[in-house]
């Protein structure tokens, strides 16, 4: 099996020509428009809630909260962290036409692969990922030369980095269609900070909602908008807006110097909008910094302090809402877990995805 990466620039007449990366050999491709072709093939969008709202747009928050919700959450909704494309295919070869958006990014936390990568997935294993490249518009090889089987692909889309995905290729003759069922007919929804958008990871496909979706076989979406999980009413109403199974808060340390008003006030709008959804308080979890620089160790012994206080205020009222301790996900034995003493490493991130797993599995509907 032979598997590749190409990036070219986008011809202007695709349908005339043969391979991407300039190779004539056919058969040609077959593009399936995006989002055009999409719902005619059965493609799933997922962990993009507002998707077929906004005719296409690959943001996580809809084109009319821009000028609603704080700058800090609307511009890291842009990266669409979470989001997934989903389809069943016997294609030999598959290709993406991309075109990334604003500038890319070059977080410091983040490789390239993390910030701005595709990951593609067959059968639930991982394949390989591709970049956004500098081109305006380009395409990428996933894969080519395989046998001709159906197979169920899923490709994550970047953790840090916005774009547009305009077409799909595949053989000719190769037939689309949607894929199996998730486990429950509803998401799970993450709403937090960097942590919860992936800060850190090497790949869109090893988030902890990731994994942990995968572990379930459950859909999810990640509403982490780095250094912006602040609880702000407007962002609470666009949470509490979704269909979901289960809602986990990983707030995390970007709540800052807040009290417990303002964590207390989303799991109350939350719960309005949902009587009886298991909810779930995630408190910061354990990382490294937090053994020596102080002006850290305040800003996380306060935060848990306010998640732990607005758990305890609304608990006896609330049999569906559930809290996750400090140590329960990462715990101090486990610093090798850290990317650079604030965000989790790949491992971190699988550890948190483990344990919260099997906190969740019972809980859900």
């Amino acid at each position: 099996m032979l598997i590749v990466i190409g990036l070219v620039a986008a011809p202007r007449n695709v349908a005339a020509e043969g391979e991407p990366d300039g190779r004539q050999s056919p058969p040609q491709w077959r593009w399936i428009r995006f989002p055009e072709e999409r719902q005619a093939h059965h493609i799933q969008v997922l962990g993009l809630p507002w998707f077929e709202d906004d005719v296409g747009d690959f943001g996580r928050l809809p084109l009319s909260a821009k000028e609603v919700v704080p700058s800090g959450a609307w511009n890291r909704s842009r990266a669409p962290s979470g989001g997934r494309i989903r389809f069943r295919s016997d294609t030999t070869r598959l290709a993406l036409r991309l075109k990334g958006e604003g500038s890319l990014s070059r977080r410091s936390t983040m490789s390239a692969q993390g910030s701005r990568g595709l990951d593609v997935y067959v059968d639930g294993n991982y394949w390989k990922s591709v970049i956004i490249g500098e081109l305006a518009e380009h395409e990428q090889v996933a894969f080519r030369d395989v046998a001709a089987q159906t197979r169920e692909i899923t490709i994550y889309l970047p953790v840090g980095q916005e774009l547009k995905v305009t077409a799909i290729g595949v053989d000719p003759n190769a037939g689309v269609s949607g894929a199996e069922k998730f486990s429950r007919p509803k998401p799970i929804v993450f709403y937090g900070s960097s942590i919860a958008q992936g800060s850190g990871v090497s790949r869109p496909g090893m988030t902890y909602e990731a994994v942990l979706a995968h572990k379930l076989n459950v859909d999810f979406v990640n509403l982490g908008f780095g250094g912006a999980g602040k609880a702000e009413p407007p962002v609470v109403e666009l949470v509490a807006s979704l269909d979901a199974c289960c809602f986990v808060f990983d707030l995390g340390r970007s709540y800052g110097d807040q009290d417990k008003s303002a964590y207390k006030q989303m799991l109350t709008s939350v719960r309005a909008q949902h009587p009886t959804i298991p909810m779930v308080c995630v408190s910061p979890i354990y990382n490294p910094i937090e053994l020596h620089d102080q002006r850290w160790i305040e800003r996380t012994r306060h935060t848990r302090q306010v998640v732990r206080e607005a758990f305890d205020d609304l608990k006896p009222t609330d049999e569906n809402l559930y809290f996750v301790g400090e140590y329960d996900l990462v715990r101090p034995s486990e610093g090798d877990g850290s990317n650079e003493g604030v965000h989790p490493s790949d491992l971190g991130y699988s550890m948190m995805a483990e344990r919260l797993a099997a906190i969740l599995a019972p809980l859900l509907p």
